[in-house]
């Protein structure tokens, strides 16, 4: 997320999901995401921001089975909440805007794995949400 052409780094994310076998080279990931942005201030305005999302993700791996790398790309519904205080009043604002994602995947084994995706989405209104997200993928 960014805000006034600055990118605003998540103060705290997490995701859980469960991939789910099509055939060899494919998979189906449902997926939920929470994410805590950092406080932004400008002037007397104090922003903080926070994004819930629900979606899946198709994993296509290159190898004949579920591990080494893949492709993958997903959609998602986030649900943003934007609270703004001005010292006088606080203002509480909800937007629902579809994303969209598309990244590379390593598999290092059956449970152990790393991820990188890029994140094309809005906040309220056209407000632009595009981030680039790392992560391990541990599958249980």
């Amino acid at each position: 997320m960014g805000g006034i052409g600055h990118p605003v780094p998540p103060r705290r994310s997490a995701s859980l999901g469960r991939a789910q076998s099509l055939v060899n080279l494919r998979m189906l990931r449902p997926r939920m995401d929470d994410a805590r942005y950092e406080e932004r201030q400008v002037s007397l305005l104090r922003t903080n921001a926070s994004t819930l999302s629900l979606g899946c993700d198709y994993l296509y791996f290159i190898a004949e089975k579920p591990e080494r790398f893949y492709f993958t790309l997903g959609v998602a519904m986030a649900y943003w909440s934007f609270d703004q205080d001005q010292g006088a009043g606080k203002l509480t604002r909800h937007s629902t805007k579809p994303s969209a994602a598309a990244g590379v995947g390593y598999q290092w084994s059956a449970t152990l794995g790393a991820e990188i995706r890029y994140l094309h989405g809005t906040t309220v209104q056209t407000a632009s949400a595009d981030a680039v997200q790392a992560g391990i993928t541990l599958r249980f």
